[in-house]
């Protein structure tokens, strides 16, 4: 399995499994998104996945490893464009 095969197993496959995928499982505008972002490509190396700076859950950070501590963040939206889950359709 590729990179990019696990990272759509964990994504847009679980999604597609349980018929949830117009809900969730890939970034797009209306669905729902938890994101983790991470120091390094997973595409490249998956341990990448390991290495999380940031995450966001409900439209909020949760965690920031940049300070170092849980954020009670109430910011607006967050919109992310990423070509590479783009280009798996």
């Amino acid at each position: 399995m590729t990179e990019f095969e696990v990272i759509q197993a964990a994504t847009i496959r679980g999604a597609e499994l349980l018929s949830w995928e117009e809900m969730l499982g890939s970034l797009s505008g209306g669905k729902l998104a938890d994101l983790v972002i991470v120091d390094g490509n997973p595409l490249v190396q998956i341990k990448a996945i390991g290495q999380v700076v940031l995450v966001i859950q409900h439209g909020r950070i949760a965690y920031d490893r940049l300070k170092r501590k849980h954020s009670s963040f109430t910011g607006t939206s967050l919109e992310l464009t990423s070509s590479w889950m783009r280009s798996s359709k």
